[in-house]
């Protein structure tokens, strides 16, 4: 929790509040702050995950398409259903899962919105990303203005998206002629299982997360 406060003071002072907040409220104060705003180990994840698409299943996904579009199968800003039915039977067949299309899809449109709403708030004044150490510098105004109404976009509160280069790939306009970068992709085959189960959390208000899968419907 300490680390916690340390980056919620770090960007306070960042946007220049760090001396008027410290005069009003305790150490103990922030770190209740800090409970509130849900800035807990792996939080951001409960914005991306399930409880049944799990982060495990999300890279694979991710990646597969990336790897879709490095070899020219996916066109930048359509349905691409083919390679929406060919992640969903590459996922089924290598991790035993009954996943239908339309949850594919949904996952695939969730990607695209994360990647709209971490790339809005780029181009968004004060808004200072470094990519190096994936920290977000967001001025305190945003919050309860521009970004009041984008509950994804608290995902982005102190960290930036670990994959935006991905996402990148998939959804950023390339511009007419030009290909985009191609770039290294793992294999839901090289991909090793995830250690701890993840955050039980609905990753989007209109994306509903299926119902976790019985022997026999879909996840």
């Amino acid at each position: 929790m300490w680390h916690h406060y340390q980056r919620f003071l770090l960007n306070i002072r960042l946007v220049g509040q760090e001396e008027s907040i410290q005069k009003s409220v305790t150490v103990m104060e922030l770190v209740m702050e800090c409970c509130l705003l849900g800035i807990t180990k792996d939080a951001q994840d409960s914005f991306f995950y399930g409880s049944v698409f799990n982060k495990h299943l999300t890279m694979c996904l991710l990646n597969f398409l990336v790897k879709e579009s490095n070899e020219g199968n996916w066109v930048w800003n359509e349905s691409n259903m083919l390679c929406v039915v060919a992640a969903q039977q590459r996922l089924n067949t290598v991790f035993g899962t009954n996943f239908s299309i339309a949850t594919i899809h949904k996952r695939v449109r969730l990607l695209k919105n994360r990647w709209n709403t971490f790339n809005d708030m780029l181009q968004m004044s004060g808004v200072n990303w470094d990519s190096g150490t994936n920290m977000m510098r967001v001025p305190a105004v945003l919050w309860t203005t521009t970004l009041m109404s984008n509950r994804l976009a608290r995902a982005y509160q102190y960290e930036g998206d670990p994959q935006y280069d991905l996402l990148q790939t998939l959804f950023n306009d390339p511009g007419p002629g030009v290909a985009g970068e191609i770039l290294p992709v793992m294999d839901p085959d090289d991909v090793e299982e995830e250690d701890e189960a993840l955050p039980v959390m609905d990753p989007d208000d209109v994306e509903q997360e299926d119902e976790a899968p019985d022997s026999g419907s879909d996840g």
